[in-house]
């Protein structure tokens, strides 16, 4: 169980959601900008064709000099210099406006089309994009309207700068959030994390820690708490067992030992059978001591006797283990 794997705050479950939470609200974000951004730019185009069709319908009603006089005057009160015109001969001779020559991307139909790159008199207009209509007026010429939409995609651009600062605002915060929610669950985590080290390394006795906020942490530390409750309790009844189990076995082997003893004594020392019976003694000791052993290591797992505890200098036990090690050391 590495300690780094199981803190990687990047790997674990609540970063991944936070993080894919975020992809998508980033997702979500740039697909709705896209949508707004196109749905504007249809409005916008929308209305520079709703304005060329309207200046065409007012313009039909003239002709001649008035005409002229019309096109000029609305030139005045185009404050932005969204608005062009041009008014040619029948054969394509430019006579009043802004336009040097007919259009050719425009159809003599009196409906709007888009158009960039006319040919005009005006040098900041050169290249922009709009809408264009070209009509034939009542006395014959034949007479073009633009409407540049370079300013009414200003608008765009407004909303679009606007839409990008809202999303990078809105993702700072959201990632700062992102951090600050993942170490929460990440600490819980590293708690439970030492607490079954403790119990991996033999304490029984330890539990994992509880929140009291009723989560899916707290619902797994539960369930892993019950289970070591019930271990525990099973192992505890299990040692208590073999306990008894050893401790019912050494008043027997106590008295079988007793009778070899009291055997051996009636047996002279040159008697064949009295090396048997020695063996026989060793034997019943040593497996009497090994009961002793498991009998104080329970003891001593509840913590019930320390009187043959004493203070150990590990300095010579340590160069006894190293003189016994170094000549299989140097072999390999």
């Amino acid at each position: 169980m590495s300690s780094a794997k199981l803190s990687d705050g990047w790997r674990s479950s609540s970063s991944r959601l936070l993080g894919l939470y975020s992809l998508l609200f980033v997702a979500w974000s740039c697909v709705l900008l896209g949508v707004l951004y196109w749905r504007v730019s249809l409005y916008l185009d929308e209305l520079a064709q709703s304005a060329v069709l309207q200046r065409a319908h007012l313009f039909e009603h003239f002709t001649g000099d008035g005409l002229t006089a019309a096109l000029r005057e609305n030139r005045r009160y185009d404050l932005h210099g969204i608005d062009a015109y041009g008014l040619f001969t029948p054969d394509g001779k430019p006579l009043a406006g802004m336009l040097k020559s007919l259009p050719a991307q425009l159809p003599l139909d009196g409906s709007a089309h888009p158009v960039s790159g006319l040919p005009i008199a005006d040098v900041n207009a050169r290249g922009k994009r709009g809408f264009g209509l070209a009509m034939p007026t009542r006395d014959g010429r034949i007479l073009v309207l633009v409407r540049y939409s370079g300013p009414l995609n200003e608008v765009n651009h407004l909303i679009l700068d606007a839409l990008l600062w809202g999303v990078s605002l809105t993702l700072v915060p959201g990632l700062l959030g992102w951090h600050l929610l993942r170490r929460r669950p990440l600490r819980r985590i590293q708690a439970i994390e030492q607490a079954t080290a403790r119990i991996v390394a033999g304490d029984l006795g330890q539990r994992l820690p509880l929140a009291n906020r009723r989560d899916e942490l707290d619902m797994l530390a539960t369930i892993v708490n019950a289970m070591l409750d019930r271990i525990e309790q099973l192992m505890t009844e299990v040692k208590g067992v073999c306990d008894n189990i050893a401790h019912d076995l050494r008043t027997p082997l106590t008295r079988v030992r007793a009778q070899l003893y009291r055997m051996r004594q009636q047996v002279a020392d040159g008697d064949p059978q009295s090396l048997p019976l020695e063996q026989v003694l060793e034997e019943t000791d040593t497996l009497m001591a090994r009961f002793r052993a498991l009998l104080r290591i329970s003891e001593l797992e509840d913590h019930q006797r320390r009187s043959g505890f004493a203070t150990l200098a590990p300095e010579p036990l340590l160069q006894e283990i190293h003189a016994f090690y170094a000549p299989l050391a140097e072999e390999k």
